[in-house]
């Protein structure tokens, strides 16, 4: 086999583990709707909705396998409001339709997607 066959054989197969290697990666986000007062995604009927009422959560758009004490990733789509619920957070209680992490609430703000992933099994 020629140097120049093995150079393209070579290249063939490290762009076909760039791609396998970034999808395995874009795999592991799991992408969110909105951020949201941690209460409001506990059920009315629950009396630990106020515990959580101070925290802020995710509305996440697909199923996940996250889990209370699980460690995350938080990364907000460009026009975000506050900065603060971007980087690691724990996660407090996961709901059906979302989950509440540590962070405190900052405030209302326009609908605001983006993406969050696990980093550290709790």
């Amino acid at each position: 086999m020629t140097t120049k066959k093995k150079i393209a054989i070579s290249g063939v197969v490290l762009a076909a583990l760039v791609f396998i290697a970034y999808r395995w990666y874009a795999y592991r986000w799991i992408n969110f709707s909105d951020n949201v007062f941690g209460g409001a995604i506990i059920p009315n009927n629950d009396n630990n909705q106020a515990q959580y009422s101070g925290m802020v959560g995710f509305l996440l758009n697909s199923s996940h396998n996250l889990k209370p004490g699980d460690t995350i990733e938080v990364e907000q789509a460009g026009g975000y409001k506050y900065a603060q619920y971007n980087g690691e957070a724990i996660v407090k209680r996961v709901e059906a339709d979302g989950i509440i992490t540590h962070k405190g609430f900052a405030g209302n703000s326009p609908v605001n997607p983006g993406r969050v992933r696990l980093v550290k099994k709790g």
